[in-house]
């Protein structure tokens, strides 16, 4: 007889990486809502909240000397500096997936990817997502209106860097263009769902008992 209730070895550790204003968050956000045995990182920052974000919800928001004295403690799974502000994954956010049985997403720039593959070659799936092309990358920075134009260039030569980054071999698993949103969370969903069933994840120890 098999048995069909075959467990993870672990949890997944699902990396969207991607330049500002790419829609990753809003990606994230989606694919939390529709499965509850993904859970959503929640990062730890030292930018200032936009309107609308929320303590706890969008982010962790601390200063400068706060966000020291937690690397100091190990309180990071990782950390890195981006637009002359820090980004950290706490460790609790690993610890409560793991409690619930469910596989985490984060929302994460490349430093902080490449820091969790270290960490977690076996677990970790990057997602590169990108608008259909760099115009309208530019475009949709623009509309935002969150930034002025000195801070929107310094946005545009990280998303360079970056990209460069997530397009060389063997950094990026999987690429999702953002073009209509909802097929580009549809193509989301059907890589999570991919990766659960890859062989290499399952615990097969009990499966023909």
């Amino acid at each position: 007889m098999v048995n069909s209730s075959i467990q993870k070895i672990a949890p997944i550790l699902f990396c969207f990486c991607a330049p500002a204003a790419s829609g990753k968050t809003t990606i994230t956000r989606e694919l939390i809502k529709s499965d509850p045995s993904l859970q959503l990182s929640i990062s730890t920052t030292t930018r200032q909240p936009r309107p609308g974000e929320v303590h706890g919800r969008e982010y962790f928001f601390v200063t400068r000397e706060e966000f020291q004295e937690k690397i100091a403690k190990g309180d990071f799974l990782e950390h890195a500096v981006f637009a002359d502000n820090f980004y950290g994954t706490g460790n609790d956010n690993m610890d409560r997936a793991q409690s619930h049985g469910a596989d985490l997403i984060l929302d994460i720039d490349v430093q902080g990817a490449e820091q969790v593959r270290k960490l977690f070659p076996d677990r970790v799936v990057v997602v590169f997502v990108f608008p259909p092309s760099m115009q309208i990358l530019r475009e949709r920075l623009r509309a935002r209106g969150t930034e002025d134009e000195a801070k929107i260039q310094k946005r545009l030569n990280e998303a360079n860097r970056e990209i460069e980054k997530l397009s060389s071999p063997g950094f990026s698993d999987y690429l999702v263009i953002n073009d209509e949103l909802s097929q580009a969370i549809q193509k989301a969903r059907e890589i999570i769902a991919t990766e659960r069933i890859r062989c290499s994840r399952l615990n097969f120890q009990d499966l023909f008992n």
